[in-house]
C-alpha cells in the first residue's frame, strides 16, 4: 500500500492518505511528508518548523542567561581585584543592557526566530 502526501495550494501540509481514500479537493501531491506536520511546502521541498525553530530559540536564550549570570558574576571578581580566567570583554553595564535584550528574545520581537537576528554580545 502507498501513501499520497498532499499539501494545499500555500505549502500547508494537510497529510498522509492511503490508496482508495480520495485527496482533499486542489490539494497537491508531494514526495514525501515533512518531519514537522508545521513545516511549510516551499514549492519544492519542506522548509523549516516554526515549532522547532523556536525550541532552538528558548533554549540559547536560557544559555545565554545563564553565561550572562557566569559573566556578571566574573566581573564582580574582577572589580574585588581578582579576574578569573574566563572573563569575557565587555563592561557591566552592556552586559546588564544585552540580559535584558536576550531576556526579551521572545515571539513578539521582530527578526524571531532566525538565528541571525540574536541579540549580540558585547565586545
Amino acid at each position: 500500500m502507498s501513501t499520497k502526501f498532499v499539501v494545499d495550494g500555500q505549502g500547508k501540509y494537510l497529510g498522509g492518505f492511503g490508496e482508495g481514500v480520495p485527496l482533499p479537493a486542489d490539494s497537491i501531491e508531494v514526495a514525501t511528508a515533512p518531519e514537522s506536520a508545521d513545516q511549510p511546502w516551499l514549492f519544492p521541498g519542506w522548509g523549516p518548523s516554526p515549532a522547532r525553530a523556536r525550541r532552538a530559540e528558548e533554549a540559547w536564550r536560557d544559555g545565554e542567561l545563564s553565561i550572562i549570570a557566569g559573566q556578571l558574576q566574573a566581573l564582580e571578581e574582577a572589580e574585588a581585584g581578582v579576574p578569573p580566567e574566563d572573563l569575557l570583554p565587555g563592561a557591566r553595564s552592556a552586559w546588564l543592557k544585552y540580559r535584558g535584550f536576550v531576556r526579551n528574545w521572545t515571539e513578539e520581537k521582530e527578526g524571531y526566530p532566525e538565528a541571525d537576528q540574536r541579540p549580540k554580545r558585547p565586545e
